[in-house]
């Protein structure tokens, strides 16, 4: 027989098992990896430690011998260089130098003996400052002060060596390697040295230090891993709770895609018989979305016939009063200036007369389109009625606004047409903004054209 499972069941189930499986591969990658990786650790580092240690010991020495010669050429500048100041400038270095401590656990020491084996100075063993180690053997019977002369007269750029020694942390003799260097002038042996089995000490430390690291990585894993399981059980119960909640949540926007004019995402949508249910909507809502844009376009065509002269693609005469209206209570309200432009064709009756109105038409279309693009964005051109047209100019006071009223007319007075002797001018009023209504300003803008037809025509009255 079939066992049923839940879903919540089998989605907590599946996950547990991942988990647990891919913690051990991790914890055991982890180990292995480190574990490789200190074996190649411990192997360059005794390489590099000796290395180092090489650079350091030798630096110290080094520095010591700089710093008698600097001490030295002080007293021959200033012309003391005695016997007597020599002895004091030496017995002062072999103080300084048996107080230099350096390196690991600062257990590194200098020390200075002279040509007759005489300890001058020693950080490490000060019992032994002033005494002969002339004759001090190592365990092959080998005089050690004695072969440390030797080596430091025949090698005067310095030189490495390996001797053993007693370690004072642990007062055993360990194997240490040494630099030494002569100072013939005084005849002193600067040396110093590090046991090479510190390297050990380090590695040892380190050792413990990744057994350490593991039982906490491990602890942490263990303790992660409890809490992946408390969350795994969260997130099934809450994907679960998705689930079922999606299923609600998609037949609700396909009721709202239904209606409103948006498309059900159907890359987000992971079931194939969901995909199928929106692909079918979703053709639905585009028929229906096309049909309600041309409602749309219909519509905008006819407000735009609403607001526009016919011929001339301008505002017409009630939406140029509209305009007007807004922009006076913006006047008003940001105290900006705001002037209106009232132009009328010279004679167009004339015109109309000898050369038909197919050619008036022509130059209405001409003119309009003259003053439109000249003024702009700086204001609005309508077209006021017969041959007139009314251009409203924002923040532009009345000096501004009659050169650019002058500037239009002087454009429309080169233009040319397909009959070479027909010349057209037109003459116009401007006024700017007080306090007017919207048909009191037009009104003086209209009398100030007059007064330009009555002055002779071609020309702006202000």
């Amino acid at each position: 027989m079939r066992t049923e499972r839940s879903i919540e069941k089998t989605i907590f189930m599946n996950m547990v098992i991942v988990i647990i499986v891919g913690t051990l591969i991790l914890g055991v990658t982890h180990v292995i990896v480190e574990y490789f990786q200190f074996i190649s650790e411990t192997k360059t580092l005794r390489e590099e430690y000796i290395q180092k240690q090489k650079a350091i010991i030798e630096k110290e020495v080094t520095d010591v011998i700089n710093y008698i010669e600097f001490e030295k050429s002080q007293l021959i500048q200033d012309g003391n260089y005695t016997d007597e100041k020599k002895t004091i400038l030496q017995n002062k270095i072999a103080k300084w130098v048996s107080k230099i401590y350096y390196g690991y656990k600062d257990e590194q020491y200098i020390y200075i003996i002279n040509y007759k084996g005489v300890e001058l100075a020693n950080g490490g063993f000060p019992e032994l400052i002033g005494k002969s180690v002339w004759n001090l053997e190592n365990d092959k019977g080998d005089k050690i002060a004695q072969k440390q002369i030797k080596l430091a007269k025949e090698n005067p750029k310095g030189i490495f060596f390996k001797e053993e020694w007693i370690k004072k942390s642990s007062n055993k003799k360990s194997e240490k390697l040494y630099y030494i260097k002569a100072f013939p002038e005084w005849q002193w042996v600067v040396g110093t040295g590090i046991h090479t089995d510190e390297i050990e000490e380090i590695i040892n430390l380190r050792k413990e230090s990744l057994k350490n690291q593991f039982k906490k990585d491990m602890a942490v894993t263990f303790i992660m891993f409890l809490c992946i399981i408390a969350i795994i059980k969260f997130l099934t119960n809450e994907t679960v709770k998705k689930i079922n909640k999606n299923i609600k949540v998609f037949f609700s926007f396909c009721e709202k895609a239904s209606k409103e004019k948006v498309y059900i995402d159907i890359e987000k949508i992971n079931y194939l018989e969901l995909k199928e249910l929106a692909l079918s909507l979703n053709e639905m809502i585009e028929g229906r979305n096309r049909a309600e844009n041309e409602i749309i376009k219909v519509n905008n065509k006819l407000k735009r016939l609403s607001i526009t002269d016919g011929l001339t693609g301008l505002y017409n005469h009630k939406y140029m009063y509209e305009i007007l209206e807004k922009e006076i209570e913006k006047s008003r309200e940001k105290n900006i200036s705001l002037c209106v432009i009232m132009y009328d064709i010279d004679k167009f009756k004339r015109v109309n007369d000898i050369y038909g109105h197919q050619c008036g038409d022509m130059i209405l279309k001409i003119v309009a389109e003259t003053i439109k693009n000249h003024v702009g964005p700086r204001g609005v051109v309508g077209r006021y009625g017969g041959e007139e047209f009314l251009v409203i100019l924002f923040k532009q006071n009345l000096q501004e606004a009659y050169v650019l009223g002058e500037e239009i007319r002087n454009k429309i007075k080169e233009l040319s047409f397909q009959y070479e002797e027909l010349k057209i001018t037109i003459s116009g009023g401007i006024v700017q903004f007080k306090s007017e209504n919207p048909q009191e300003l037009v009104n003086k803008a209209d009398n100030l054209l007059y007064k330009a037809k009555e002055q002779g025509r071609d020309r702006i009255e202000k």
